[in-house]
Parts: structure tokens; sequence; C-alpha cells
């Protein structure tokens, strides 16, 4: 998933995608709070997804974009490592 900074509207149309595809059978639903930052937002996300064993990873790709994925919890060290291996830089923590 690739949001500008102020995407709130590209997450909020993106963000229940991902989630389907990442196996989740609840509906995620997202209301603009515009007393939070987008970072907030997908640090939120994050926590959504902690008890259906996903994360939400960020992705630095260098520009001024939140880009990021779901991964089985499980298997966020392992994704961090074969990144890091690979010098892309990919954390739980934004960027």
């Amino acid at each position: 998933m690739a949001c500008d900074f102020r995407g709130f509207d590209s997450f909020e149309y993106l963000a229940p995608h991902l989630v389907r595809a990442s196996g989740i059978t609840t509906p995620f639903v997202y209301s603009n709070n515009s007393l939070m930052t987008l970072a907030e937002v997908l640090t939120e996300f994050d926590l959504w997804l902690k008890p259906y064993g996903r994360r939400y990873l960020h992705l630095n790709t260098g520009g001024d974009e939140y880009v990021g994925f779901i991964a089985r919890e499980e298997r966020v060290a392992e994704i961090i490592v074969l990144a890091k291996e690979a010098m892309v830089q990919v954390s739980l923590e934004n960027f």
C-alpha cells in the first residue's frame, strides 16, 4: 500500500482491500479523524492488525509517501533481516 503523506483518502480506500488480501475476514473500517497524522493512523492500523496475528511493516522508498505491507507476525523478524540483506529498509516504525 502506498499513500502520499497527506493520503487519508487513499488509505481509506486501500486499507480494507489490503486487510482482505491478507486473509482477515473482519472488515476494516476507517473514518478520518483530522486530529491524527497519517503516521499515527498507520500506527493505529498496526495495532488493529495485531489480534489477527498480522503486523503492518513500513518500507522506506526515500520519498515522501508512506509505503508498507501486512505480514504475519511470526515472520516479521525474518522479513526485516532479509530486507536488510537486500539493502531495503523495512521496519515496524514509520520512516
